[in-house]
C-alpha cells in the first residue's frame, strides 16, 4: 500500500520545555482507502476515532455556538458562484450566463468558507451569504449561488437565514424542479464542528465521531505555490489545536526547540507538503521535518510523519 491511501505517524509526548524531550513513541498509521476514498478524524490520545466517506457530501455548515460559515466540498471537486440577489430565484438561468469567478474554502481557517467569500471587507456585519441583524442576532440571506457539482450539473442554492441556532437553506435544478427547503438544527451536533449535507438524497449527514479530534486527513484544495490551487490530500487540524513546524532535523524525534510564538491555529499547518512527489520515486515523507501539536486537551506532542 502507498502513500495514496495509506499515511503513517510517529508520536511522542512532550513536556512544555524550550527542548522537546521525547517521552514514550506511539507508531500507528490510518488508512484512508484507495484512492482516498475517506476522511479520517484523529485523536493523537486515542488514535482513529471516526471516519466518513469523502464523496459522501457536498457541503457543510458549521455547528459551533457562535459558527456561521458554510463549506463546499473542493476536495471533491465542487465549484461555488455568486449568482445575483435573492429575489431573482424562480426565473436564475445560466442563459448568457457570464461565469464569475468561483468561490473556495479558505483551507487556513474553519471560520471562511465558500459562501462566506464576496463579503463586503468594511462591514463586520456582513457574513458573505447573509448580514448579521445586531439587534435580532439573526442572518438574513442577501443574494444567491450557484453550485457546479463534480458531474458538471449544476444546483442554484440560497442560505436564507441563521436564527436560533438553525440554518435554513433552498436548494434546486436551474429550472426550479426538485426544490428543497432544508433545517440544520445546531442543538443536533452539540460539541461537534460541523453538519454535512449530500444535495442528491437531500440528507443531512452526522460524520464526526462523538469523541475529540485533533487531525482530519481529507481531500481539500490547497494553494501548492504562486496562488496555484490544486486537490491535494493532507492533515487539517480541529479548531484550537495549535502547532508548530520544526525543519532540519537530523532526528526529528528528538532534535528541534518550541517557540510559544511560532505556534499556530492555521489549520493546514500540517497541511500536505510534508511529503514530496518523484516522477521516478513516488511519493516520500520530508525525512528532516516534526510538527509539535499542541491537542484539543492542551497536551504537547511530537508528530513525525514516516
Amino acid at each position: 500500500m502507498n502513500l495514496k491511501s495509506l499515511l503513517l505517524f510517529a508520536l511522542s509526548t512532550t513536556t512544555m520545555h524550550t527542548i522537546l524531550i521525547s517521552q514514550d513513541i506511539i507508531y500507528d498509521e490510518i488508512s484512508m482507502g484507495a484512492g482516498y476514498e475517506n476522511m479520517l478524524f484523529y485523536s493523537l490520545e486515542d488514535g482513529l476515532v471516526g471516519e466518513a466517506p469523502m464523496a459522501g457530501w457536498d457541503l457543510s455548515f458549521d455547528v459551533r455556538p457562535m459558527g456561521s460559515t458554510a463549506n463546499i466540498n473542493c476536495g471533491l471537486g465542487h465549484t461555488l458562484y455568486p449568482f445575483g440577489s435573492l429575489d431573482d430565484w424562480d426565473t436564475a438561468s445560466l442563459e448568457n450566463w457570464e461565469i464569475p469567478s468561483p468561490y473556495r474554502n479558505d483551507h487556513s481557517n474553519w471560520s471562511v468558507g465558500a459562501f462566506n467569500q464576496g463579503n463586503d471587507p468594511n462591514d463586520g456585519f456582513d457574513l458573505g451569504w447573509g448580514i448579521y441583524d445586531i439587534v435580532t442576532h439573526v442572518v438574513t440571506a442577501d443574494h444567491m449561488y450557484v453550485l457546479q457539482l463534480p458531474s458538471g450539473d449544476y444546483k442554484k442554492l440560497a442560505i436564507l437565514s441563521l436564527a436560533s441556532g438553525v440554518y435554513t437553506f433552498r436548494h434546486a435544478n436551474m429550472d426550479g424542479s426538485e426544490e428543497f427547503e432544508v433545517e440544520i438544527n445546531k442543538d443536533d451536533f452539540e460539541g461537534k464542528l460541523h453538519a454535512y449535507f449530500n444535495i442528491e438524497n437531500n440528507e443531512v449527514l452526522d460524520y464526526e465521531p462523538d469523541a475529540n479530534w485533533d487531525l482530519l486527513a481529507m481531500r481539500y484544495l490547497g494553494d501548492i505555490g504562486d496562488g496555484v490551487l490544486y486537490g491535494v490530500t493532507g492533515i487539517l487540524m480541529n479548531y484550537g489545536v495549535l502547532t508548530q513546524q520544526m525543519d532540519g532535523l537530523t532526528d526529528p524525534f528528538v532534535d528541534g526547540e518550541i517557540d510559544a510564538a511560532l505556534l499556530t491555529d492555521d489549520i493546514n499547518a500540517i497541511g500536505s507538503d510534508w511529503k514530496s512527489y518523484s516522477m521516478t520515486a513516488g511519493y516520500s515523507e520530508v525525512e528532516d521535518r516534526c510538527y509539535a501539536v499542541s491537542d484539543m486537551s492542551g497536551n504537547l506532542w511530537r508528530v513525525v510523519f514516516t
